[in-house]
């Protein structure tokens, strides 16, 4: 889904518009109607805006001025300018802003229909060549260790999830239905499956896991971290994809979360030390059932702490 905003000082034109928009069978999600630019720009800088709909005069912050606003918050934003009959003095330098759409007052239903189809089209080939550059470029860093830098405009902190490649194919599928998907990078490389989370909204995670365990993956994981620096993000990849075969605990796909494998040596093998001394002292007295009931409950502890 995209989402869209619409802005136009005049009320009666902004509700219009949106009521237009709400009624097309297009994957849009008409976030938020507003009368004052200012107003339009504060939401922008704190919500993911895919599309806005403005009108060119306006007071405080006119069409333009707000587009380049808007345009530096993020470059990939999509605009369909409103204007009134014959007011086309500005479209110079809006088409320079990357502005394509310009639609006279009132709005005609088939004009903006019309607009709205290709500038979505527009808005999902520059964010397909927007993530397939960050994938190439997050790979790059991982296969380096860090020598190769992450661009300028990667976002900390972000959630993180680490899974076989085997699953990626179905894990990338179940997901596509998720509302913000624009800000997910999903990739796989040597052999290891990833999904960046980049969205503000704390709504993904309870999405993922019901997906997957609907999903009827069979055995498996999902390594959860929550990563604020480079640093943390390369240690917990690295650490991910050594602890990927501790699906073996579990007869079904299940997500688990970074601390519980990050203290890998927190036993320092004390607990098989202390399990094959009691173990050989059992065998000597020939108590066989108890020897079977102790390694059972070895077992348990070990796959209860994922352990080694």
């Amino acid at each position: 889904m995209k989402n869209i905003l619409v802005v136009d000082d005049e009320p009666l034109i902004a509700n219009g518009v949106a009521n237009l928009v709400a009624s097309f069978d297009f994957p849009l999600v008409v976030k938020g109607i507003y009368t004052d630019s200012e107003e339009a720009l504060a939401f922008c800088q704190q919500n993911t805006i895919d599309i806005v709909i403005t009108d060119i005069n306006m007071p405080k912050v006119n069409g333009l001025a707000l587009i380049k606003k808007l345009k530096a918050i993020n470059p990939a934003i999509q605009i369909i300018i409103l204007t009134g009959f014959g007011s086309f003095s500005f479209a110079k330098e809006a088409m320079a802003l990357g502005v394509k759409f310009f639609l006279e007052k009132p709005v005609f239903p088939s004009k903006l229909s019309e607009a709205l189809a290709e500038t979505i089209e527009r808005s999902e080939r520059r964010q397909m060549e927007s993530t397939l550059y960050l994938k190439q470029q997050i790979e790059q860093y991982i296969n380096s260790c860090g020598e190769e830098p992450l661009p300028e405009s990667f976002v900390f902190p972000f959630c993180m999830y680490l899974f076989d490649s085997k699953f990626y194919h179905a894990i990338a599928k179940r997901i596509e239905s998720y509302e913000n998907h624009h800000e997910l990078v999903i990739g796989h490389q040597n052999k290891v499956g990833y999904i960046l989370n980049f969205s503000t909204e704390n709504t993904f995670n309870l999405f993922f896991k019901t997906k997957v365990q609907a999903a009827h993956l069979g055995k498996g994981i999902a390594i959860n971290c929550w990563v604020e620096t480079p640093e943390k993000f390369l240690l917990s990849y690295h650490l991910g994809k050594r602890n990927l075969d501790k699906e073996f605990y579990f007869d079904t796909f299940e997500v688990i979360q970074e601390a519980q494998i990050s203290q890998e040596n927190v036993y320092e093998n004390s607990l098989y030390m202390e399990y094959r001394e009691k173990l050989l002292a059992l065998i000597d007295k020939g108590e066989l059932t108890l020897a079977q009931v102790l390694t059972e409950n070895f077992f348990s502890t070990c796959r209860m702490e994922l352990y080694p």
